[in-house]
């Protein structure tokens, strides 16, 4: 049965519900999968480590379950990259939380410096030109039922 309301701010109450949904699904992942791109091209490419093995998709950079969605407000989401600093290499930087911050700003390492790697700025740039988070968040809506088109 088709879904009813009573006013305008209810129908509007229900698709912010619907499409924060997206976002926290959809949106979410296809950021992700910019992000490992963007990962791959601007941080594992450029360099190979010869002090440590990195983990990858396997708990580094690259692990998607390192990756955290957080809708900050109605219809606004960001994805960090929380990778913890490796606890069985004993150079790692443990006072940090976090590494992205390292292979960003190229601070922070305690051996051979490969210098700043940003993958952060090439995600956004990519989504900004190709938009795989607007066809994220269509898909999405279209799986929930809804007819949606791409606006002029």
């Amino acid at each position: 049965m088709a879904q009813t309301f009573k006013s305008k701010g209810a129908i509007q109450k229900y698709l912010q519900k619907e499409i924060n949904a997206a976002l926290k699904n959809e949106v979410a992942n296809e950021i992700k999968a910019v992000k490992q791109d963007a990962i791959q091209e601007n941080v594992y490419d450029v360099y190979t480590p010869s002090h440590y093995i990195r983990r990858g998709k396997s708990g580094g950079l690259l692990d998607k379950s390192n990756m955290k969605a957080e809708l900050l407000e109605d219809g606004v989401i960001v994805v960090k990259n929380e990778t913890p600093p490796n606890p069985n290499y004993p150079h790692s930087d443990l006072s940090r939380p976090h590494i992205g911050w390292a292979v960003e700003q190229g601070r922070g390492y305690f051996f051979h410096n490969p210098g700043a790697r940003p993958f952060i700025q090439p995600t956004v740039d990519e989504l900004k030109q190709n938009k795989q988070h607007v066809n994220a968040l269509m898909d999405g809506l279209k799986k929930m039922g809804f007819n949606v088109k791409r606006g002029g």
